[in-house]
């Protein structure tokens, strides 16, 4: 966000508006990642309910480290092994808690945001592999 632009809730609201039309088109969750050092985005992210997932070793092109953050909507089917009905209750309390970190009243909304998990996907416990951004050569060579 540009300087002149910063402290007027503009980032949050985009936020708010992207997690809000995840939620309506049945994503699971939301996935991002910001720079370690990026106290502003890591308060705000944070603020509304993500939580950092894993840290990512030199992730960016300048050798920053970076956290992958996380925003659930619904409790995970393998965090719980009881019949997904048994979920219900916690589900709600899940999208209550959403709810009350975006500050927002469920509404109808549309579009596509990255990092989205469909609903009824299976969740990969599985490492997912770490996108390369460095380009050129390696060093030492």
């Amino acid at each position: 966000m540009e300087k002149p632009h910063r402290k007027r809730g503009i980032g949050r609201a985009l936020v708010v508006e992207i997690v809000e039309r995840m939620r309506a088109m049945s994503c699971d969750e939301v996935v991002l990642e910001t720079e370690l050092s990026n106290a502003s985005a890591l308060a705000l992210y944070e603020g509304l309910g993500f939580t950092r997932d894993k840290r990512l070793s030199r992730y960016y092109l300048n050798g920053g480290d970076a956290y992958r953050l996380k925003l659930w909507f619904t409790v995970p089917s393998w965090v719980d092994p009881a019949p997904a009905a048994a979920n219900s209750d916690a589900d709600a309390d899940a999208n209550a808690d959403v709810d009350a970190n975006l500050n927002v009243a469920g509404g109808d909304a549309g579009g596509v945001g990255a990092g989205a998990t469909a609903a009824g996907a299976a969740p990969s416990l599985a490492a997912e592999p770490k996108p390369s951004k460095r380009k050129g050569k390696k060093k030492g060579r």
